[in-house]
Order: structure tokens, then sequence, then C-alpha cells
């Protein structure tokens, strides 16, 4: 079921971008660069907001604002009011630093498409094969 007047629905990334296509959304608020491409269709007046620029072309009625994180509960709400924002997606970052536009989203009666972090694997990972040798203890 598609989000109604202020709801939050959690999706997974795969089902975000599986719906996206048929929300019924008017004008977008996307945080996080990971979003963006291919998470709306394109006749949408769609504002990122993120911190690093975009590596990708986007479609001519979509905007860019670099911004980090975090940001005051007002300035979240002067910037929704000001863009006329029918929805907000975003990722499940896991931090309070992002809190303030999910308040502000409630407070505007916003729909919220809340896309859940990948889970985590069961077992050990390495960033790097120095790391797996030394565990390996060869």
């Amino acid at each position: 079921e598609l989000p109604q007047a202020n709801q939050l629905v959690v999706l997974s990334l795969q089902l975000f971008f599986n719906l996206a296509g048929v929300l019924p959304a008017q004008r977008v608020m996307l945080g996080g660069v990971g979003l963006h491409l291919g998470a709306v269709r394109v006749g949408r007046e769609t504002v990122i907001r993120t911190v690093e620029p975009p590596r990708d072309v986007l479609p001519s009625r979509w905007r860019v604002i670099l911004d980090r994180p975090p940001h005051a509960l007002e300035d979240e709400l002067t910037l929704f009011k000001r863009e006329g924002f029918t929805h907000l997606v975003c990722k499940n970052a896991g931090s309070d630093a992002t809190r303030a536009k999910l308040d502000a989203a409630r407070l505007l009666g916003l729909n919220v498409v809340m896309v859940q972090r990948p889970l985590k694997p069961a077992c050990e990972t390495f960033a790097d094969l120095g790391s797996v040798i030394k565990r390996l203890g060869t």
C-alpha cells in the first residue's frame, strides 16, 4: 500500500526502487546520494540534499542542495515550506543527526518513505587484504 498523508513507510532498498515510480508525490525531497537516480519519475520536481555532489547527470527538474547534517528543526521547517514538498524520501541513517527532517515532515503532515539500512553480515568482515592475512595468522 502506498503512503497516505502523514504516514511513515519503511522499505527495503529493492522494494523502494520497485515502488518509487508510482509514489503519488508532486515535490520530493531526497536525502542520501545513494537514493537519487531512478528513485522517482523524471517528471517530478525533486530536490536532493546530499553531502557529496551526484556523479550522474540529473533530470532537468531536479536540483541539488549540498549540505551536511545536523540541521535545526526550524531550518528544516523553513526549507520544506519554501519548497512545498509533499514527500520526504530518506535512508535510515541510524543517527539523531537527521532527526530534525523527520520531525519537520511529521509537523507539516508530509509522507515519509524511509529506506531501511542493509543488514550487517553475520560474519567477521575485513576492509583490506592485510587484515585478512593478519587474522588468518599467516
